[in-house]
Order: structure tokens, then C-alpha cells, then sequence
């Protein structure tokens, strides 16, 4: 069964994560910065890293910026408690769990939907011409995989 988690990263744990994925041993050394092994290899389940995140809008919180991250993974879920259980304790208040999902678009029971989840959403279109934009009021669909179902956010 394929997994969908949507994660907001604190701009601070954000540029982090992005240096030790973009990190490359053979130009630059062994990796000895923060962010360990098994939070890299969590944050890799996004495929498109720059595309994806674009697609999304941001937030603020405590004055801090928040981004998102969709993951996509094959593992159960227990694995996936695990793994955000380690990132919540490893990086506390930065990181925001925004919800889960099956393939099928069923909502995982425990993961619900954040109730800010829709301050991720990018803005939406008011119709006119020149084009404006209003910050989203709802959640909705972005970036769904090819083949995967609607999200159910309720």
C-alpha cells in the first residue's frame, strides 16, 4: 500500500534537511552537520523536491516560516509512527504533521488532517483578468500521484 504524509518544516529545519539531501560526499566530504541519517532518508520519500513544494503555498507561525513536504512511501504504518515520532522528538515545534493518506484516498485514522492544513494550500484564483489571488480557505488536492485517488480531507 502506498502512503502519502504531507509535513509543514519550520524554515530553519527546512533549509537543513534540504542542505543534507543535497549534500554530496564525492564533491564535499563526509556529511557532519545536524541532521541525521534517518531523518535525510525520510525527507527523500519526496520525488521533486523544488516542483512539489512550489506547488504548495507557506504559512507562518511564532513568526516562523513553514513549507511543506509531501512524502510518498511503500512502508507500513508502523513505520511511518516510528519515523515521525523520531523527527517530532529530533526537531520539536518544527514540524507539523499535516495529515495522511492511502493511495485510495482514505484518510489514515491517525494521522487526520491539521485544522491549519489549508494555510498550505496555494491561492486561489478570484477569476478576473488581470488575474488576483486570495489566500486558500480550504484544503484541496495538490500534486496527486498518477493513479492516485482524491484525498479525503473530512
Amino acid at each position: 500500500m502506498i502512503i502519502n504524509v504531507w509535513l509543514a518544516l519550520r524554515d530553519d529545519a527546512n533549509t537543513l534537511v534540504k542542505e543534507r539531501l543535497d549534500w554530496n560526499t564525492e564533491l564535499q566530504g563526509e556529511y557532519n552537520g545536524p541532521v541525521p541519517e534517518r531523518a535525510a532518508a525520510l525527507f527523500a520519500l519526496m520525488n521533486d523536491r523544488n516542483i512539489v513544494q512550489n506547488l504548495f503555498g507557506t504559512f507562518k507561525k511564532g513568526g516562523k516560516e513553514y513549507r511543506a513536504w509531501s512524502l510518498y512511501t511503500e512502508k507500513d504504518l508502523s513505520f511511518i509512527q516510528g519515523e515521525l515520532d523520531a523527527l517530532d522528538s529530533e526537531y520539536p515545534n518544527r514540524v507539523e504533521i499535516g495529515g495522511a493518506w492511502c493511495w485510495d484516498g482514505s484518510n489514515i485514522s491517525a494521522f487526520p488532517p491539521h485544522p491549519q492544513l489549508f494555510k498550505l494550500m496555494p491561492d486561489v484564483w478570484n477569476g478576473d483578468d488581470p488575474p488576483t489571488y486570495s489566500p486558500a480557505t480550504e484544503v484541496t488536492d495538490v500534486n496527486l500521484g498518477m493513479g492516485q485517488s482524491p484525498r479525503e480531507f473530512s
